[in-house]
């Protein structure tokens, strides 16, 4: 299943990574043991390169839960990475996705929704708000347990634990 949003979501984490969410990191940490404990299915890839810049990556909190990456290394680079990200403004954000867009205008026109979601995302956009989310849908099917990783650290954990 396939959605404006999403798409608009693996664009946006590529440019901006996980800065948004890390706003206390003995939270960021609780928050992380407690997901991961709790969640059964792990239905996205370990590793997924995310947007056309492939800055950052998602990594399967399946990894932590099978014990395959211990948290003590996985969570200070996860803390790295969030601080990694130089994001670009807001205005140059509008453009870049302006211009992602288009295209996606073209290559698929059809998406279930499109209209809806584009006048969402702009609504949204125009607020000044313009961190997405996935969907009840999205969470429902595919199960996203992940945290972003910049390419360096992501390249990093798939070399010395996949």
């Amino acid at each position: 299943m396939a959605a404006l949003t999403h798409l608009y979501k693996n664009f946006f984490q590529d440019r901006y990574g996980p800065g948004h969410l890390v706003e206390n990191t003995d939270r960021a940490y609780n928050y992380l043991e407690k997901e991961v404990k709790e969640v059964e299915h792990f239905d996205v890839p370990d590793l997924l390169p995310l947007g056309y810049h492939q800055q950052f990556f998602r990594i399967n909190l399946r990894l932590l839960k099978e014990e395959i990456i211990p948290i003590e290394i996985f969570f200070p680079l996860f803390l790295e990475s969030a601080q990694s990200v130089n994001p670009p403004e807001i205005s140059k954000w509008r453009a870049e996705w302006d211009n992602i867009l288009e295209v996606i205008r073209e290559i698929t026109p059809a998406l279930t929704g499109f209209a809806e979601d584009e006048k969402a995302i702009e609504e949204q956009l125009q607020k000044g708000n313009y961190v997405g989310h996935h969907s009840r849908e999205y969470e429902t099917l595919y199960h996203p347990h992940y945290r972003l990783f910049d390419a360096s650290r992501a390249n990093f954990l798939k070399k010395r634990y996949l």
